[in-house]
């Protein structure tokens, strides 16, 4: 009779147990849809209903993690402190419960939230922590992958896909080994697959964007970018709902448009693009800048006298730029492409204040790019958008690499 009472009340537990975990997950769900919505006020509060159903720690972990971004969102770029630091107890909170590879991304908002309430310490600690956990997801890589580059070294190109294989067995989110797979698809000739895993890296460490949009912007020279185009059209209709396959043809729509000759039709095709990457991945953090990037050209399109417009369309850029630096807070390209927006304002600026506050922020920003490691290039010297500043003192001395 015991036996069977004990029975009994271990199988109401357990049953008990597989209600409270399947609520919290419910209200997490919900809470997410709510989020995606942009309604963050409901969304931080169904995260919060997540959190108190939750019984376990890595579920109450990622309701904080969600709990946390609400509250950033709810603050906006520059306001709410008493938001950005309940976010940041959310977050600091999150990053210590959750496994290597999910802490990544709450400890990149976590610098956002140390640095938007003037803690650089806080900032530093936290980023020490994102090295941290990179180094120990590498860790268990680096032999294979040590392996896969020594093949590929040596020209042993087919052996080195599979070499690279193993690794993303190992770890299907290691964005370097997608982006040196396709290193080895394209010197076999196979540029799609290339391509393709370009792409994929981008999706995952957006540290491989400017290297990969560099070597997509020098096939774009040599190739037939419509035929290009007409195969990723082929592509994408085949892998409907895949975000990084939205994105790649996005990206050579982009690399269309920074050459002469663009029209609104191309910017309006990138921007779809972008847009439909983002609906399926939020977290895309370059699809971000690229859009950001492709309003600024469809802004460099009208009339000169739609200044409204313009300044319209650089805001919705801006924007852009500063939601993929709170999710990316090492970006240096967010902090060029911010200084690229700001020198295209100032040439719009209504009275000589206004432009110089405007050019301002622009060498802020550039500066910024530079500490943080972007490589400009001849993009100082050649990007239009910089006509503005041509004359500054200041941007004189970023030509001359001070």
């Amino acid at each position: 009779m015991m036996r069977r009472l004990l029975a009994v009340v271990a199988a109401a537990l357990v049953s008990a147990s597989s209600v409270a975990a399947q609520d919290a997950a419910d209200h997490l769900a919900r809470a997410r849809g709510l989020h995606d919505e942009g309604r963050y006020a409901e969304a931080e509060a169904a995260f919060t209903r997540a959190l108190e159903a939750a019984e376990e720690v890595v579920a109450a972990a990622r309701a904080r993690h969600g709990r946390g971004l609400a509250r950033l969102r709810r603050a906006g770029p520059e306001g709410g402190r008493d938001l950005v630091e309940a976010a940041a107890v959310d977050l600091s909170a999150a990053a210590a419960a959750l496994p290597p590879a999910d802490a990544e991304p709450v400890l990149r908002l976590l610098v956002t939230a140390q640095r938007r309430l003037g803690d650089p310490s806080g900032a530093a600690a936290a980023l020490a922590r994102l090295a941290e956990v990179r180094a120990t997801r590498l860790e268990r890589l680096r032999e294979p992958l040590a392996e896969a580059r020594r093949l590929r070294d040596r020209q042993e190109f087919s052996a080195a896909i599979q070499a690279f294989d193993r690794v993303l067995e190992l770890d299907p989110t290691w964005g370097e080994a997608f982006y040196d797979r396709g290193t080895c698809h394209l010197k076999l000739g196979r540029f799609i697959a290339g391509i393709l895993d370009f792409s994929r890296a981008v999706e995952l460490d957006p540290r491989i964007s400017e290297l990969t949009y560099q070597k997509l912007a020098q096939i774009s020279h040599v190739v037939d970018l419509s035929k290009v185009l007409a195969e990723l059209d082929r592509i994408v209709a085949g892998h409907p709902g895949v975000a990084h396959v939205l994105f790649l043809r996005g990206m050579f729509r982009l690399c269309r448009c920074e050459l002469p000759g663009f029209d609104a039709d191309d910017v309006a095709l990138g921007l779809a693009d972008m847009d439909g990457c983002l609906e399926l991945n939020p977290e895309h953090v370059t699809a971000l800048l690229y859009r950001g990037n492709l309003r600024l050209r469809a802004a460099s399109l009208l009339d000169p006298t739609d200044v409204a417009g313009r300044e319209a369309g650089h805001a919705a850029a801006l924007s852009d730029f500063l939601l993929a630096l709170e999710k990316d807070p090492e970006s240096s390209l967010s902090h060029y492409l911010q200084g690229l927006c700001w020198a295209m304002r100032a040439g719009d600026a209504p009275d000589e204040a206004a432009r110089s506050d405007r050019a301002a922020r622009a060498l802020e920003a550039l500066r910024a790019a530079r500490q943080a490691g972007f490589q400009a290039g001849d993009r100082l010297r050649l990007e239009p958008g910089f006509a503005a500043l041509r004359q500054d003192p200041g941007f004189v001395e970023l030509l001359r690499g001070r």
